[in-house]
């Protein structure tokens, strides 16, 4: 188990030491890790994390499928899934083409 104590830092805010033990399987530090996975990101929230504009956002949703969740009238996004998304390739495709679109040469 982790035992975790409050230090200061050098600029005067409080962070926390953990000392890890053998036993323990739920320290506090696993659990705010999981947290912070488990957590929905908003439009704005994602835009920052992948350095991008609310536009481009809104077109990866509606053009190459950027993973989103519709909540209400927000979209919300799991950061595990767009991680995903964007390491699989999908993110570099320019828009996805229906059955329309192709154009077929005999």
């Amino acid at each position: 188990m982790a035992k975790c104590s409050p230090r200061s830092s050098s600029v005067g805010k409080s962070n926390y030491f953990c000392v890890w033990s053998r036993h323990g399987h739920d320290s506090l530090l696993a659990k705010r890790i999981n947290l912070v996975e488990d957590k929905w990101f908003t439009v704005d929230e994602i835009c920052k994390y992948l350095n991008v504009s609310n536009e481009t956002i809104y077109k990866w949703i509606d053009q190459i499928g950027l993973p989103a969740h519709k909540v209400g009238r927000r979209w919300m996004f799991k950061r595990e899934q767009v991680d995903h998304w964007v390491q699989s390739g999908d993110a570099a495709l320019e828009e996805k083409k229906s059955p329309a679109d192709t154009v077929h040469v005999e």
